[in-house]
Parts: C-alpha cells; structure tokens; sequence
C-alpha cells in the first residue's frame, strides 16, 4: 500500500506509530527498530515520505508493518531551512485543521503538492493550492467562480475574504476591504481551481504568489483561530 507520512512518535524504546494517508483513510501502523542507531527505516520519521508498506496478519493492538520501503523523501530535494519549514508547515496544517475522519480527502492535493516541490517549484502557490482544499473539506471553500453577491461572472474588480469570494463592479462599495489586487486575484484563482499538475513558477511574480499565500494564512486564523510558527522561514 502507498501511503504519504503525516508523523510518526515514539513507542516503547526503539519502535515507532506511524500516522499516514492512504487513498482510503487515514491509517496508524507500528514500525519496529526506526530509532535504533543503524536502522534503515528512519525514513518514516519525516513527513511527507511516501512509502510502500506490506502488513502484518494477525490482530495485535497495533497495525505493524512487515516491510516498508522508501519511494521518495522530502529530503532528498534540498535540506534548506525554507524548504524545511515548508515540510513542516505542510504537516501542520494537515494534523491541525482536518479531521482524522477527512484526512484522506487531502492524499490526491498532497502528492500534487509533493511532486511540485521535489520539482523544485516555488512553495507559495503548492501552499495556496493545499489551503483551499483545507478551506474546502472543511466547510470555508472561497467563492473564486463569480460574484459572490450576485453571482455575476464578469466585471470582476475586487475580492474579500471576509464575505468569501470575489466582488463584481456592481456589488463593491467603499466599506469593503480591498484585500487583493487584480493579478493577485489571478494567482489565488489559478493557485486553487488549477487542474494542471504543476504550477507555473513563471507566470506570476514571487511577491504576488508571497502576499496571496499570506492573506491566505491570515484567512485560516480567521476561521481556526491557529496560527503556525514556520511561515516566516519560507
């Protein structure tokens, strides 16, 4: 089964529980001899490995792991503080903000986000990209197809994140905070409602993909009151 590691804490002495995500479900399994000085399994330690691993039978208090075999490690694209953090961050948000009941919904956007990183793309848009399915599976989804009073989907001119989507021309008034400016509005809508695999690491400017990651991340307070200590090291 492949799954992508979320975390994985100490048992007993040398064994690690690993938390991960399946296609299916979120899954808990044992792994034994990961922090014993000359183990080849310490690859489970690090968020967002992906790995293969085949079961145990038998119906012991945890799911053990009979072999677990690495198919790719964060690690192996660069050890840079700021991709470090963007790990770690990744990890957080999705331990933090989705239920275990909802985590599997995340595994298809995490290996996008994965493979976006390993590519060595900029991490602001895979963020954005990861927190408006975060928003989506937890019941803040962003308007980002019309007007989000009226429903019109042309004459867009500005966007609020306190009603949630876009505004047309006819819908803003002065009392609304303006939050984005018309080609950060395009670098949300891409970064979320993309279909493509990648994200172009050319098509909009690194400080426009910063401000909207950010605004983004001040959104999820808003609704979650959390806040998340790696953002300044990305």
């Amino acid at each position: 089964m492949k799954v992508i590691i979320l975390s994985a804490n100490a048992y007993k002495e040398k064994d690690a529980i690993v938390n991960a995500l399946s296609e299916e479900k979120q899954i808990s399994f044992l792994v034994r001899g990961v922090f014993s000085s000359n183990s080849k399994k310490s690859f489970v330690n690090v968020p967002l490995s992906i790995v293969d691993v085949v079961f145990t039978e038998g119906n012991a208090k945890h799911k053990s792991a009979k072999t677990v075999e690495l198919i790719s490690s964060p690690l192996h694209v660069t050890d840079s503080l700021s991709h470090l953090s963007t790990i770690a961050l990744i990890s957080d948000l999705c331990n933090k903000l989705v239920s275990d009941e909802e985590k599997y919904l995340l595994y298809p956007h995490l290996m996008k986000v994965i493979n976006s990183l390993e590519k060595g793309i900029p991490p602001y848009m895979p963020l954005s990209y990861l927190v408006g399915k975060i928003l989506e599976i937890t019941g803040y989804e962003l308007n980002l197809s019309n007007c989000v009073r009226c429903g019109k989907t042309s004459d867009i001119i500005e966007f609020s994140f306190v009603e949630g989507g876009f505004l047309c021309k006819d819908c803003y008034d002065a009392e609304v905070d303006s939050h984005l400016t018309v080609e950060q509005m395009k670098v949300l809508r891409h970064a979320i409602l993309s279909k493509d695999n990648e994200f172009p690491a050319d098509k909009f400017s690194l400080e426009d993909t910063k401000v909207v990651f950010n605004k983004l991340m001040e959104f999820i307070y808003d609704c979650f009151s959390v806040r998340f200590k790696n953002i300044e090291n990305i």
